[in-house]
């Protein structure tokens, strides 16, 4: 290990003993310990508007409800309808591809599992700018829905005891502040596919 400026006598003298290498290394880890539990406890106790607004949950989307049921299964494919509510007051703009009218999935948009284990996703991933043009606006009251073949993108094939819910991430429309990204999921879907 080269000297470090000001301290080679120090260093030198110390440096090849075990127990100082180990003091020195449990020294590192408390401290990088102690700095994050620092920083949590800091986001935990800062207001609302010092918080990062990244993966926000609860703006917008308590009068949003996403349901997901079946359509139907077969050999292939497991194909679920998946509804948009809007019970606010207000509109609701989901992001198009959140909720394909064509059933074209362009990302992993649901969280499936089957007698337990996950099935990954295996789709294509579609990277987009996103434009006051790629919204749907839900009027309050009002819903959409679309079905969705989960073959296209996930193992679906195999017997099982399917759990299949969604999970979205809906930015708001460019303009409208605070920006945010909402969660968007469903209750689990339970098919057993013999």
């Amino acid at each position: 290990m080269p000297p470090i400026k000001g301290f080679s006598i120090f260093q030198s003298h110390f440096s090849d003993r075990p127990a100082f290498r180990l003091a020195m290394s449990t020294a590192v880890l408390l401290m990088a310990v102690l700095g994050t539990s620092a920083l949590a406890a800091s986001v935990r106790g800062a207001t609302e508007s010092e918080r990062p607004r990244m993966h926000k949950t609860d703006v917008g989307v308590k009068s949003v409800e996403v349901k997901v049921t079946l359509v139907k299964t077969s050999a292939e494919d497991i194909v679920v309808r998946v509804t948009v509510v809007n019970h606010g007051k207000k509109p609701f703009a989901l992001l198009r591809w959140n909720l394909p009218d064509d059933g074209g999935l362009s990302a992993p948009l649901f969280v499936i599992s089957r007698d337990g284990r996950p099935v990954q996703y295996h789709g294509k991933m579609v990277k987009r700018r996103v434009t006051s043009e790629s919204y749907l606006r839900l009027k309050p009251g009002k819903e959409y829905a679309a079905e969705i073949p989960l073959a296209q993108a996930y193992d679906v094939k195999q017997p099982g005891k399917y759990k299949i819910s969604y999970h979205a991430w809906n930015q708001t429309e460019p303009g409208v502040t605070p920006e945010d990204v909402l969660e968007l999921t469903s209750k689990e879907l339970l098919v057993d596919k013999h």
